[in-house]
């Protein structure tokens, strides 16, 4: 067990392409899921249309009429006069747009002629934030063909490359989703496979911009604050990371959101700002929050208290101090909560204790010795490079006795000696040492060490 609590997994390269890479795959598979999901879910043959349809079977996005080219340069457009239906003047995109006119091509999507249903398809998705609103309203009275219909033109304006209308799609899917009825069902079975696509897109657009989604044990970091709990964060838990080497800009900051599966999150590094939290925030299934170096304010902590799953949270090196002891005390924190390198004093850390009466609290001051060690002794059994320790000559096997004149016996003293100390601060560490391999014998040292940071 190290002093941080992480596991020694070594870091696997290339993980993240490799993810990427499988991802990529599945991606295919997700879309004729969502397909199936979105358009053949719907049932049997909409009203009127017969032979056309099987000349010509419904898309998920119906390509441009030839007729409709004019609505790219020009204001207006006659609509379709095949006998069964009167000319329509229809907005340009950048027109505003009357209610009436998206109330007619929701009307012309049961129309008898295939034609005039894909042409009233194509101008809806035109102008998808009226379409969207109308839908809203209009889907709970109209007829099952219709209503499949327009499920599955939410299904295709969810995955919208703007986001706001693709939130506003799913949102609206998921109100209908919760109904008691075919259409709640359509809608049911749209979301998910939805859910399932904008994932995979999430994976693939955030792993591109630097950040790292996997297993935690092969990203190599482990949550500190559970190294005194049984049974150690699961390693079959997807763990997002996003550091310095992340580069997207806000709408790629944007995507995080749709990392349904996602358990753990570990943000560090000064350029982590209220846009990682307000996206974080919306993953439903976080138990684990880890941040490190980040300047926090009392919003960002308000709005962890979204996590209602929050098992564990650690701020390491981050701006905190006791005048945010009460707004910590209001995260729904379940097991364990670590401060390491803050400005919460021992005081206030008590105080929090008795707040969170249950809730495993350690409070260091963050100085970092680098060693490894088994729970039920001081023996140490990894010395990690470049740390402290290392510099001072402290090696395997070593068995550490005290920590400036305390004594120790067990892992647990260890880290509660160390968590007395900043980092930069040196300390005296006696330990003893076995004389050779072949001489059981020991010798008593004394070394001095100057405390780091934690490195990750």
């Amino acid at each position: 067990m190290s002093l941080d609590g992480r596991s020694s997994g070594a870091t696997v390269p290339g993980f993240e392409m490799v993810l990427s890479g499988k991802m990529s795959k599945r991606r295919g598979l997700l879309w004729a899921a969502f397909l199936c999901c979105a358009v053949g879910s719907a049932g049997g043959t909409p009203q009127g249309r017969g032979q056309e349809a099987e000349q010509a079977p419904q898309q998920a996005s119906a390509p441009k009429p030839a007729s409709t080219q004019k609505l790219d340069s020009s204001p207006q457009e006659t609509g379709p006069q095949d006998g069964e239906g009167a000319a329509r003047n229809v907005p340009a995109v950048s027109q505003t747009v009357k209610p009436e006119y998206i109330e007619q091509q929701i009307r012309d999507l049961s129309h008898p002629s295939y034609r005039a249903r894909q042409l009233a398809r194509w101008r809806l998705e035109q102008h998808p934030k009226h379409t969207i609103e109308a839908i809203q309203d209009c889907l709970p009275q109209v007829e099952y063909n219709t209503g499949a219909q327009l499920i599955d033109l939410l299904s295709v304006l969810a995955t919208h490359g703007d986001l706001a209308t693709s939130l506003q799609s799913r949102t609206t899917l998921s109100e209908h989703a919760n109904r008691v009825s075919s259409i709640g069902r359509l809608a049911d079975n749209a979301v998910q496979a939805i859910a399932d696509l904008q994932e995979e897109q999430a994976y693939e657009i955030l792993i591109h911009h630097g950040a790292r989604i996997g297993l935690p044990g092969v990203l190599n970091f482990n949550l500190n604050a559970r190294m005194s709990l049984p049974g150690s964060m699961k390693q079959d838990e997807l763990a997002l990371w996003i550091d310095e080497r992340f580069s997207g800009d806000e709408q790629a900051i944007e995507w995080i959101q749709f990392l349904k599966s996602i358990k753990t999150v570990f943000l560090e590094g000064p350029n982590i700002d209220s846009r990682y939290f307000q996206a974080v925030t919306r993953l439903p299934q976080v138990r684990n929050v880890k941040l490190k170096y980040v300047t926090l304010t009392k919003d960002d902590l308000e709005l962890l208290k979204s996590f209602t799953a929050l098992e564990l949270l650690e701020l390491n090196y981050t701006n905190v101090d006791d005048d945010i002891l009460d707004t910590l005390a209001e995260l729904p924190i379940s097991q364990s909560l670590r401060l390491y390198g803050t400005q919460i004093t021992q005081a206030g850390a008590e105080r929090l204790a008795q707040q969170l009466d249950g809730i495993e609290i350690y409070c260091g001051g963050g100085g970092y010795l680098g060693v490894s060690t088994d729970q039920s002794n001081t023996i140490v059994s990894r010395v990690i490079a470049g740390s402290g320790a290392q510099q001072a000559g402290i090696l395997i096997g070593d068995e550490l006795q005290q920590v400036n004149g305390v004594t120790i016996k067990v892992f647990d003293d260890l880290r509660t000696e160390l968590g007395k100390y900043v980092a930069g601060e040196k300390i005296k560490i006696v330990l003893s040492r076995r004389v050779s391999p072949l001489n059981p014998g020991t010798v008593e040292l004394e070394l001095e060490v100057k405390l780091g940071e934690d490195p990750r």
